[in-house]
């Protein structure tokens, strides 16, 4: 379950309103997660092997996800 502030923490980081993205993980949360914030537009991206079906994700994996927002 995600508390408060881990969100509030997660919403901003240096660069993110200049095309950065933010990779982060340990969060337990599933692939919805994801799914949400690049329907949101957002360049946040869960890591965790539990968002990911219980796989490491690659870079290129990442990349592919976030290809239809990067080409906005």
């Amino acid at each position: 379950m995600l508390d408060s502030t881990s969100i509030l923490r997660m919403l901003s980081w240096p660069k993110s309103h200049h095309g950065s993205f933010m990779l982060h993980g340990h969060i337990h949360s599933d692939g919805l997660y994801n799914l949400s914030n690049l329907e949101a537009g957002i360049k946040r991206y869960d890591v965790g092997v539990d968002a990911n079906g219980y796989y490491p994700v690659s870079l290129n994996q990442i990349e592919n996800f976030f290809k239809s927002i990067m080409s906005s």
